[in-house]
């Protein structure tokens, strides 16, 4: 679940999202707000990204804490 782009050790970010995958790892991808770079969330998700990659708008922040908070329990 991301707010758009990448910021902590971002270089690795696609490579480790790979060798996630390749050790049979299922990446999904939620982008939240208006300025998610979709071309790296779909990078890092599963393919095909149509099932793996969900794009929620800035009027959905409040419904992805909700996720987030669910998911990190």
């Amino acid at each position: 679940m991301t707010d758009g782009r990448s910021n902590v050790l971002a270089g690795l970010t696609l490579s480790e999202a790979e060798a996630a995958r390749q050790s049979g790892v299922e990446l999904y991808g939620v982008g939240v707000g208006d300025d998610v770079n979709q071309a790296e969330l779909n990078g890092i998700a599963s393919t095909p990204t149509s099932d793996y990659v969900v794009m929620m708008g800035s009027d959905s922040i409040d419904a992805a804490d909700i996720v987030l908070d669910e998911i990190c329990r």
